[in-house]
């Protein structure tokens, strides 16, 4: 499932895609593989970093994960 989640972004045209955690590493290598604009990342915190650096005002941001991956407190930090 990861890995057409991967594929789904690159083929319809994701600018960029920021992962973290050990199973969101599957949709960062598919979408290596095809040519994406992906970065992994080992946690939230380096997440929301690496998010503050990219994200310009205008941008649309999806966030999607799991609750166990806490994507609304990765949201906390990037603010």
């Amino acid at each position: 499932g990861h890995r057409r989640v991967g594929k789904w972004a690159v083929e319809n045209g994701t600018d960029f895609i920021l992962t973290y955690g050990d199973e969101a590493a599957y949709i960062a290598d598919e979408a290596k593989k095809l040519g994406g604009n992906v970065q992994h990342c080992a946690d939230r915190h380096e997440a929301a970093n690496v998010l503050r650096t990219i994200a310009n005002a205008g941008d649309i941001i999806l966030l999607k994960g799991s609750h166990s991956m806490q994507v609304d407190k990765m949201l906390e930090l990037f603010k």
